[in-house]
């Protein structure tokens, strides 16, 4: 597995995708998100926003720009995740300390990944959102690149 991780305050934010290089546009194109906390206090995050929560931005590195979402893509991804990540309308969960929560997704089910070329995608999640701003962070990964072929 390829991955790219973002880490603040001993809590690492990880996408993954497999080794293999490049996909097909007719394959499906999985991606690992996982949070590991390796504090010494519990970590707090929500999932009121399902998929939305953890701020997926899917770049065109050939053309420039965001890569269009699909129908499905639409209903579950944000428009512009600055602003959507982080609602203090959510339910909280806890990864204990040194635990870690992993989640998988589609991106080929939320994005149009359809023409051949090199892509990266990124993700974001607040943490500690209690809605008062206090021992509240972003977490952002760097970009992971990935590339899609006939």
């Amino acid at each position: 597995m390829r991955e790219s991780t973002g880490t603040l305050n001993d809590v690492t934010l990880r996408i993954r995708l497999p080794q293999k290089s490049s996909a097909s546009a007719e394959q499906r194109l999985l991606i690992e998100i996982s949070v590991e906390n390796k504090s010494k206090k519990p970590v707090r995050y929500g999932i009121t926003n399902g998929i939305r929560d953890w701020g997926l931005v899917v770049r065109d590195e050939d053309a420039g720009g965001l890569v269009p979402r699909t129908r499905y893509g639409q209903r579950h991804t944000p428009k512009n995740p600055d602003l959507e990540v982080g609602s203090t309308k959510y339910v909280s969960q806890l990864i204990a300390p040194g635990a870690t929560m992993t989640l998988g997704l589609d991106l080929s089910r939320l994005y149009d990944l359809t023409m051949p070329g090199l892509y990266s995608v990124t993700a974001q999640h607040v943490f500690n959102d209690k809605g008062d701003g206090e021992n509240t962070f972003k977490i952002k990964t760097d970009p992971l690149r990935f590339e899609v072929t006939d």
